[in-house]
């Protein structure tokens, strides 16, 4: 496994992609975990996760599975990113990066 991420480190560091790729990648990079964090919450998996192939017969072609899964998982995607984009969004209009490291700061020159 660690010979693997190794790989696949030096695979994708040797790429080379043009800017617009770059901005996509720029874009969406930070949302991934955000992204993650926000369809693993037990109230999204416990709700909407649980449910969502109910709508439909258990007798379906396997091409058609595919194509309402990946249909879904899109769908979940682009929820999730432009969740976590507003949430990006307040934080910066917030400015809670700054006041992270005031906190930050203070707690260092108090315990420090």
């Amino acid at each position: 496994m660690i010979f693997q991420s190794i790989a696949l480190m030096l695979f994708l560091t040797n790429i080379n992609y043009n800017k617009y790729i770059a901005k996509i990648i720029t874009f969406f990079g930070p949302l991934t975990f955000g992204i993650y964090l926000i369809h693993v919450n037990n109230i999204i998996k416990e709700i909407y996760m649980k449910n969502i192939l109910n709508d439909y017969s258990s007798h379906l072609a396997l091409n058609t599975l595919i194509k309402i899964i990946l249909t879904k998982a899109f769908k979940i995607f682009v929820v999730c990113s432009l969740i976590d984009y507003l949430r990006n969004i307040l934080f910066k209009i917030c400015q809670i990066r700054r006041i992270c490291i005031l906190i930050e700061k203070l707690i260092i020159l108090i315990f420090g």
